[in-house]
């Protein structure tokens, strides 16, 4: 992890991990971030020990990369028919779960995983679009 690391980007729901002796534990997000962990902070959500399988694997497991996020959907919609526009729009809230999920991931409060960027992109494919853009990126660590 970097030096620099900010550890109030991670959110307050994100487990981590203080098993020293899983195999993984030098590749895991989850263990490498306990060493930002701020002294005044006491408890939190963990993963346990007993999350390490007998064959050295563990479910909970994130690689410890920075990942290219995006937000906003402006770009894409430009892309489209104006009288479909508003049809894409619920499709789009239905997919993130509420307009104020959509509203989050349009403004940049909440970035769009490279999962949700394919679904999202594949879905203006389908429509025919073929400039196919977010409004912004980010590099950053996925919680």
């Amino acid at each position: 992890m970097e030096k620099d690391f900010n550890y109030y980007k991670v959110p307050p729901s994100f487990q981590v991990c203080f098993n020293d002796h899983c195999p993984h534990a030098t590749d895991c997000l989850r263990r490498q971030i306990t060493a930002y962990i701020p002294s005044h902070l006491t408890f939190g959500p963990a993963v346990y020990p007993t999350a390490l399988g007998a064959d050295g694997s563990c479910r909970f497991f994130r690689k410890d990369e920075k990942t290219r996020l995006a937000w906003g959907f402006n770009k894409l919609l430009y892309n489209v028919r104006e009288r479909d526009a508003a049809g894409i729009r619920r499709s789009l809230v239905s997919y993130l779960g509420s307009r104020t999920a959509y509203y989050r991931y349009q403004h940049g409060e909440k970035l769009l995983t490279p999962e949700q960027q394919e679904w999202i992109l594949n879905f203006f494919r389908q429509r025919g679009c073929t400039d196919l853009e977010f409004e912004g990126y980010v590099t950053e660590y996925q919680f």
